[in-house]
């Protein structure tokens, strides 16, 4: 169960986890407790014999109505086809706030943030990750799983150019980059460390104070 989840925000959006695959996609809700999920785009790996993670995907898709019950969410599917039930998974990192050490510059390098720039990071409730890049604000939606898996994004951020210090503009760019390519996190004591699927550093915080 740990590796399908879904998230949707309260803008009509939502990220979502099968098996090993990630995407994201639009809903739509109406009063009544009708619900229409429709899945965008996602990535193409080949999961594990056994894995659940397209028909996981068309569910969402046929999903016709949505009520809650005892905490959970289930959503019926049409043509009386069943339910999928989602049990709340809140986050080890709801409501922490961090400071970027180092991150991947999508060069094959892990590389500190430039003098007197800062990169932050900031966990809510909601599902919601917002912070500094640098020169520009961002927000992006996350995900989390119970085995320490997490997916950020789609990143959206602020139109500000900024010419100092120099670099600071492609150190932005990297930065949501790295970020958006984080596939697992771990939190050690007042340090949180991010990898990629292959496993190389995304992006290294200590907490911030």
């Amino acid at each position: 169960p740990a590796n399908y989840n879904i998230l949707l925000d309260d803008e009509g959006r939502f990220t979502f986890q099968a098996d090993c695959n990630r995407g994201s996609g639009s809903y739509t809700v109406e009063a009544d407790g009708q619900i229409s999920l429709m899945p965008g785009p996602m990535t193409l790996m080949a999961c594990p014999e056994g894995s659940l993670g397209d028909v996981f995907v068309q569910q969402l898709s046929d999903a016709a109505i949505y009520f809650f019950q005892n905490g959970d969410l289930l959503m019926d599917i049409k043509f009386d086809s069943g339910a999928m039930r989602f049990a709340a998974q809140p986050s080890a990192l709801a409501g922490t706030s961090w400071v970027v050490t180092v991150y991947n510059n999508g060069r094959e390098a892990a590389v500190g943030p430039l003098p007197e720039t800062e990169l932050t990071a900031a966990f809510d409730a909601e599902g919601r990750v917002s912070g500094l890049a640098g020169c520009n604000s961002y927000t992006a939606s996350f995900t989390t799983t119970p085995d320490g898996g997490i997916s950020i994004g789609p990143v959206a951020s602020t139109r500000k150019f900024c010419s100092a210090p120099e670099g600071i503009m492609d150190q932005e760019t990297a930065f949501l980059a790295a970020l958006a390519s984080a596939a697992t996190y771990q939190v050690r004591g007042d340090m949180l460390e991010m990898r990629t699927a292959d496993d190389a550093i995304a992006v290294m915080f200590v907490k911030a104070e």
